[in-house]
């Protein structure tokens, strides 16, 4: 059972891009999902899902997370290695979280097109 859950002002300033790259979201007193985020030119991005996320469910007392990558260009051959490592770690029985990928592409404002 978690001993304390995180105020809303704690959670929005662990979801910084620059600070801690992790938010937990309380659904409920039992369930606990933790958001681990990583931009695509992250030079870390693949280690991160098989140690970073592991250590904040650790952390926040949860088997539930999720890897959430934000693609802003760079990615490479990234998203291949993160879907080969996360097979790979099922394969060996170990726990895995699911990958959603964001497109996070700068796209013209829909407010200002004419």
């Amino acid at each position: 059972m978690r001993k304390s859950v995180p105020s809303a002002q704690e959670r929005q300033a662990n979801s910084s891009w620059r600070g801690a790259a992790y938010c937990a979201y309380l659904a409920s007193v039992d369930l606990i999902r933790v958001t681990s985020r990583a931009p695509s030119t992250n030079n870390k991005l693949v280690a991160g899902y098989s140690r970073q996320l592991e250590t904040y469910k650790g952390a926040e007392e949860t088997t539930r997370g999720f890897y959430v990558v934000l693609d802003v260009g760079g990615m490479g051959q990234k998203d291949q290695q993160l879907i080969a490592l996360k097979n790979r770690m099922a394969g060996d029985g170990h726990p895995v979280s699911p990958i959603i990928f964001i497109d996070g592409a700068r796209r013209p404002s829909a407010s200002k097109l004419k």
